[in-house]
């Protein structure tokens, strides 16, 4: 085997990983959204995710003097907070892989957010693509909207992934006057900081013992899962690794029926294939052959 393809099968196994420690962490925030505000789970993640950009960045030697445009760094952090919240109150309310799959379609309404703010080209077969996701979404959601708890879960679930889309629109907008670390550590430091006063003002409620274990577990994973995304993007091109981040259904289904007895819908199913199949067409359609850093969004 050779060099090249060792080191995009490494580029793979750490995708995978990040899959596979976004779906625990979403497990985890699940298990803690029984007692916590998501808010203040949002919190924990986020303070989990800036302390693994404080160890891969060095922020000690970042030039912070190269920073521009701070309008689109505060819509980035302002629209990603939006989505972290939105997606942990979304996975108390849904199975772990519903809840997944409908932020799924962030990557089908991109193209639509970069067409109205940043100009973009959006070619008919894009926005067919969409289309056809976002009826697979629909079907998805079908059955939920007759169980009322649930409504709300796929109105937060869906919000998640609109903030999603204009958290990475704007990151693409950054992208071309900042260094992509640069942007990776202005967010990572701003979410925290805003998540403080929005925790503050929507109500502390100090973690009960039984919810710690679900809390820690939620930081090791969700920092895992940027550390192993940031792995994965430094050793293969976006156009290889980018479908790779569909494999976390599959896992988050698995991890849904092992710990909660979710057992996916025919709906669910038909959602699933309409989804996953639209968002692979546009990663591949879209995905440029550079190397980037992955930006799960929540």
């Amino acid at each position: 085997m050779d060099q090249a393809r060792k080191v995009l099968l490494q580029a793979a196994a750490w995708a995978i990983v990040s899959g596979a420690a976004f779906a625990a962490s979403s497990a985890a925030a699940k298990l803690a959204g029984v007692r916590l505000p998501p808010a203040e789970v949002s919190l924990f993640r986020a303070l989990a995710a800036a302390i693994v950009v404080a160890v891969v960045f060095r922020l000690e030697a970042m030039d912070w003097r190269q920073a521009r445009d701070p309008g689109w760094h505060a819509v980035r952090i302002v629209s990603g907070v939006a989505a972290l919240i939105a997606f942990m109150f979304a996975v108390t309310a849904l199975p772990i892989a519903v809840a997944q799959l409908l932020l799924m379609t962030r990557v089908l309404l991109m193209p639509v957010v970069a067409r109205i703010l940043l100009g973009e080209r959006l070619s008919g077969r894009l926005a067919l693509a969409a289309v056809v996701g976002m009826v697979g979404a629909a079907v998805t959601v079908w059955p939920a909207l007759t169980v009322g708890g649930q409504v709300l879960g796929v109105l937060a679930a869906l919000g998640a992934a609109v903030s999603t889309a204009l958290s990475q629109t704007a990151v693409r907008r950054l992208g071309a006057t900042n260094s992509p670390a640069l942007i990776v550590c202005i967010y990572g430091i701003g979410a925290a900081a805003l998540l403080v006063p929005v925790t503050a003002v929507t109500g502390w409620v100090t973690p009960p013992a039984s919810s710690w274990g679900a809390l820690a577990v939620l930081g090791v994973a969700a920092a895992l899962a940027q550390y192993a995304a940031v792995a994965a993007f430094r050793l293969g091109p976006v156009a290889y690794i980018a479908p790779l981040d569909l494999t976390g259904i599959p896992i988050a289904a698995a991890v849904g029926y092992l710990l909660f007895g979710d057992v996916p819908s025919r709906f669910d199913l038909v959602g699933a294939v309409l989804i996953i199949g639209s968002a692979w067409y546009v990663i591949r359609t879209g995905a440029p052959e550079g190397n980037a850093t992955m930006s799960r969004g929540a």
